[in-house]
C-alpha cells in the first residue's frame, strides 16, 4: 500500500470529520473526491484480484449499512463514508479499520450521553424500541427527533479508525 494512497485517505477523511463535526453533514463533493482517489489508485495497481477485493469489501459494507441508514439509525453521508473508506483498506485490514471505529465511535457516544445526562433515557428507549420490535414484529425508524443535540456523526469516529490503521500498517509493515 502506497503511503500516497493512505495520506490522499486521511485528508478525504479529516476534510469530512471535520465538516461533520461543524455542520452535520458529509459533504458530497469530499466523497465523490475520496472515490475518484480510490478509482485511481486500484486502477493504478493493475491487479484485478485487488480491484474486486476493495469492491466487494464496499459491497459488502452498503449492504449492511443500508438498512441502518433506512432505519434512520445511520446517516447517508456516513454509509457513502464508510464505503468510500472501504475501497481504499480493502479486506485484509478492514477488521482493524472497523474495531477503531467502533472504539472511536463507542467513547465518544458514551462521552455525549454523560456530557448531556441522558445514558438512563437512551438505554430506556433502546430497550423500549427492541421490545416494539418483537411484540409488533414490525420495524420501525430508530431515533430520538426532539434531541438533535445528542445525535453523533459518524465521520469523526471513521477518521479515528483511519488512523488506528494507518498506524498498524506503518506499525506492522
Amino acid at each position: 500500500m502506497t503511503q500516497g494512497k493512505i495520506v490522499y485517505l486521511l485528508v478525504i477523511l479529516g476534510i469530512c470529520a471535520v465538516t461533520d463535526f461543524r455542520e452535520k453533514k458529509i459533504k458530497n463533493r469530499w466523497i465523490i473526491l475520496g472515490l475518484a482517489g480510490a478509482v485511481i489508485f486500484l486502477i493504478s495497481q493493475r491487479e484485478v484480484q485487488a480491484v474486486k477485493d476493495a469492491l466487494l469489501t464496499a459491497a459488502v459494507f452498503f449492504a449492511v449499512l443500508f438498512p441502518l441508514y433506512v432505519l434512520r439509525a445511520a446517516g447517508a453521508g456516513d454509509v457513502k463514508l464508510l464505503c468510500t473508506a472501504a475501497l481504499y483498506i480493502g479486506k485484509e485490514e478492514i477488521e482493524i479499520f472497523l474495531a477503531g471505529v467502533l472504539l472511536a465511535g463507542g467513547m465518544m457516544s458514551i462521552a455525549k450521553m454523560l456530557y448531556y445526562g441522558t445514558i438512563k433515557k437512551r438505554i430506556r428507549y433502546f430497550a423500549a424500541y427492541v421490545q416494539q420490535i418483537f411484540l409488533s414484529r414490525t420495524v420501525k425508524e430508530y431515533g430520538m427527533p426532539e434531541e438533535k443535540t445528542e445525535v453523533l456523526g459518524m465521520a469523526v469516529p471513521v477518521f479515528i479508525g483511519a488512523l488506528g490503521w494507518s498506524l498498524w500498517i506503518y506499525i506492522m509493515k
